[in-house]
């Protein structure tokens, strides 16, 4: 496990393409690993912003998100809100762990197993 780092995820950055709406800000990705896996984007909306056009699967106060399968064979759908589209896979999620000086070692200890879990489902 400690051979795979940020370095080996090197080519592993998310594309984000166009403009978000007036009063919506990218905030940032996670990655949940529950019953299924689940990728979450994270938008800051301004208060008064009128989100119902854009397909948010849910929202913590003014942080609404954005929910895509990311499962094992799944090939994670773009998430697009208005004219912006951010092309963001798990593995994005397992490389911004990895170069984070803040995560705590058993998150990234968590990442590489799951980076190396999904390594080994694509070779059978």
């Amino acid at each position: 496990m400690s051979q795979v780092t940020a370095d080996t995820l090197a080519m592993e950055v998310y594309v984000a393409d166009g403009e978000l709406p007036e009063g919506i800000s990218y905030y940032g990705s996670t990655l949940l690993l529950e019953s299924d896996v689940v990728l979450r984007h994270y938008f800051k909306v301004a208060k008064g912003t009128d989100v119902s056009a854009y397909g948010f699967t849910g929202n913590k106060g003014n942080y609404y998100y954005v929910d895509l399968a990311a499962g094992f064979g799944v090939t994670v759908a773009d998430c697009v809100i208005g004219d912006y589209t951010l092309k963001y896979q798990p593995t994005c999620y397992v490389r911004a762990v990895l170069e984070s000086e803040a995560a705590p070692e058993n998150l990234k200890q968590l990442v590489t197993a799951f980076y190396l879990y999904y390594r080994m489902s694509q070779m059978s």
